[in-house]
Parts: structure tokens; C-alpha cells; sequence
């Protein structure tokens, strides 16, 4: 009876296994299977703007920012606070290697960038000779803003490698378009208002002409009052002359005649006495 039991038992299991078997053949049969998606490995899905390619294929979009955010993260974001004897030592230890460390320390000068934050969206531009391209984008930091420019050249064999990285600030850049406005204006108001300015003083100039023929007769007038004063003293000293000299001639007669009366009534000559003094009552 045990022996009865273990075979049911045994045949029964059997039983489950085959039916277990054949419902996952069915289940496989109705599904077709494509071996070829099986044997492929799973890729990332590229966006529109990272499959963009450039110089005829040989780099795209995604290996550019990939270049860029490397260099950024692992280089850029760690120095942004470093002082100038920092950044010129890190500068020296990796010369070697590419000029970024030794750029960034000539452009931040004293004042440190502060901490980083996130950068804008990369431009890519192709430059004439076919292999390299240069990638930029505006680096922001807590103190200020640092534009980075990567030269990036594609060999055959090395793929694309940076070979130049570069710093300017954002106002040495190219002006918009209201900023060129505004500097044409400052420079026309300036030229402006030097042309206005000096027609001024030509015209006051102009202005002072006029007093001087005032000035000239003034000094004509003091110099012909100087002249007539001089005259009138002149005329006052001739007429004081000629007084007396008329008082001297007088005297003179009145002496003769005095003379003459007195040898009269003496009977004598004028040769035996002289008059020296006529005193009047």
C-alpha cells in the first residue's frame, strides 16, 4: 500500500511538470523573438540638439559638453575662489598640460570669482582649417560672470582633445546691439557739445572786439588831457614872465623921470646921483 501511494505521488508531480512545461512553450510560441534585439545592448537616447555633428561627423554636440562639463567641474569649479598666488602655482603645476589654470589666473587677477554655480548653453563654432572647433559659454559665479572659450581639436586617432582654454569677462565680449546704441550716442553728444562750446567762445570773442576802439579812446582822451595840462602850464609861466618883465619897464621909466625932476630942482645933472629905492604914500 506504501509503495501504491509513493508511485501516485511520483506520478503525479511528473504530471505538473509536463503541464508547467508545455504552457510556457505555448506562451514563447505565440510571441515572435527578435535575436537580433537580444543580442543588442541597451544605448542611451541622444537628443535632437546633442546628435547635432559637427567637422563632417567627427565630433557631436554630446562629446562637446561632455569635454566641457569635465573640464568645468573638475577644474574650473574648484579654483573659482582662489587667490592669485594659488591660481598662479596650480598654473604652473599643470602648464603641461593645457594653458586653462594659467588663463583663468591672468583674467581673475586679485579678485577671486567666488564660488561656482552653473554655466549657459555651449555655442559651437567650426573654424576654417577643418579640425577644430571652439566651444563657448558663460561661466557664473557667486562675485562675477567669466566667459570660457574651448579650443577643441579632432585628430583621426586621439578623437577630439582640448588643446586651448581661454577666459575673457563678459564686457570685452561683442556689445549688443543697445550698448553699441548707447556709445554711438555718449560719442555724438560729446562731439556735439565741443562744437557748440567752441562756437561759443568764438562768438564772446567776437563780442570784445567791440570794446576795443573804447579802450583805444580812453587812452587817446588821458593821454590829450596829460598834453593840455602840460600847455596850460606853459602859458602860465610865459604870462607871469611877461608881467613883469611890463613891471620892470615901469619902474625903469618912472626911475628917469624922478631922476630928471629931482637934478631940475638941484641944477644939477643925473650923473651926480642915483636912484636906488622909490618908496609910494
Amino acid at each position: 500500500m506504501k509503495m501504491m501511494k509513493r508511485l501516485r505521488c511520483v506520478i503525479s508531480l511528473a504530471s505538473l511538470v509536463m503541464c508547467f512545461l508545455f504552457s510556457n512553450v505555448n506562451v514563447f510560441a505565440d510571441q515572435p523573438i527578435d535575436m537580433g534585439e537580444m543580442m543588442s545592448q541597451p544605448e542611451t537616447t541622444l537628443s535632437k540638439e546633442d546628435q547635432k555633428e559637427f567637422l563632417k561627423g567627427k565630433i557631436n554636440m554630446a562629446q562637446v559638453k561632455q569635454l566641457f562639463e569635465s573640464y568645468v567641474s573638475q577644474g574650473v569649479a574648484q579654483i573659482g575662489s582662489f587667490s592669485k598666488e594659488e591660481l598662479d602655482y596650480i598654473a604652473k603645476q599643470n602648464s603641461a598640460q593645457t594653458d586653462m589654470f594659467e588663463n583663468f589666473a591672468k583674467i581673475v587677477g586679485e579678485d577671486s570669482c567666488g564660488e561656482y554655480k552653473n554655466f549657459d548653453s555651449i555655442e559651437v563654432t567650426e573654424q576654417e582649417d577643418g579640425m577644430s572647433i571652439d566651444a563657448t559659454a558663460m561661466l557664473h559665479f557667486s562675485k562675477r560672470d567669466l566667459k570660457m572659450i574651448m579650443h577643441i581639436t579632432v585628430f583621426d586617432n586621439l578623437g577630439p582633445v582640448p588643446t586651448s582654454v581661454e577666459f575673457s569677462l563678459p564686457d570685452s565680449g561683442e556689445e549688443s546691439i543697445g550698448a553699441k546704441m548707447a556709445s554711438a550716442g555718449a560719442n555724438t553728444l560729446m562731439g556735439m557739445g565741443t562744437v557748440f562750446a567752441v562756437l561759443i567762445f568764438i562768438s564772446l570773442l567776437i563780442s570784445c572786439f567791440k570794446l576795443i576802439p573804447k579802450i583805444t579812446e580812453a587812452r587817446e582822451r588821458k593821454k590829450a588831457g596829460k598834453t593840455e595840462h602840460v600847455v596850460m602850464k606853459d602859458s602860465k609861466t610865459e604870462e607871469v614872465v611877461d608881467s613883469g618883465s611890463e613891471n620892470l619897464t615901469d619902474n625903469c621909466e618912472l626911475i628917469a623921470v624922478i631922476a630928471a625932476a629931482i637934478a631940475a630942482s638941484e641944477n644939477t645933472s643925473t650923473d651926480s646921483f642915483v636912484v636906488r629905492s622909490i618908496r609910494r604914500r
